[in-house]
């Protein structure tokens, strides 16, 4: 779950705020970091840190981990986690800040293949520990139909379904998958396992469990060789 709180942080301080903030990367958070599966150079790619000592308008963060959202201009955004998993809302994002598309320096990084996860953190994990270029989604509410058309040109888009059914039996992470596909109907879905998302199957299985599911299906008319 993800709640806003007001800001106080103007666009043009928000470089700043991001190097503060990686700055004061605290133990804790860089432990939880490495146990998600980053390493150290992509904790320092992403510019991942923590809010020890808020920038003004940053104070109720205080504690949380910073997820910049970066693009090849500078960081445009927020998303604060706590690093506590009973805490809910888990995220918290600055009231006013507009809708964007997580980690859109990817596009850059591939010519066919992109990949779509639901979370930032599914999303760094997909993108360094996986290797397949991945652009991030912050929940059902958070896609935007003008997104589409960042997508263009790319032969290989894939939907990283989160499987997480909830007690009253929704599933949010394939809501999500299909009203992306519904925009972008050449994409395709990765289902992945029951009860799971794209950090946990990676943790459990391996990154090539997951290149696996990548691979086109077999036409089973045709023979394996």
């Amino acid at each position: 779950m993800t709640s806003v709180l007001p800001s106080g942080l103007s666009k043009k301080s928000q470089e700043r705020a991001t190097k503060a903030y990686e700055k004061q990367l605290s133990e804790k958070a860089h432990s939880y970091l490495l146990e998600r599966g980053l390493d150290e150079q992509a904790i320092s790619s992403y510019r991942l840190g923590s809010v020890e000592v808020p920038e003004p308008g940053h104070e109720p963060y205080q504690g949380m981990l910073s997820i910049p959202y970066l693009t090849p201009t500078g960081p445009v955004g927020f998303k604060f986690r706590f690093l506590e998993e009973h805490r809910q809302p888990k995220y918290l994002v600055p009231t006013g800040q507009r809708a964007h598309l997580f980690n859109v320096t990817a596009f850059h990084n591939s010519a066919e293949t992109i990949a779509i996860c639901e979370g930032e953190l599914d999303t760094l994990v997909m993108d360094s520990v996986v290797g397949i270029p991945a652009v991030g989604v912050a929940g059902v509410e958070m896609w935007k139909g003008y997104f589409t058309r960042c997508f263009e040109g790319f032969e290989n888009i894939y939907i990283m379904a989160d499987n997480d059914v909830k007690e009253n039996g929704e599933n949010p992470g394939l809501k999500l998958a299909n009203r992306i596909i519904d925009a972008l109907p050449w994409a395709r879905i990765i289902y992945l396992p029951a009860g799971e998302d794209l950090n946990s199957t990676v943790l459990k299985q391996g990154p090539q469990y997951v290149l696996d599911l990548l691979k086109p299906p077999v036409d089973e008319d045709e023979p394996p060789f």
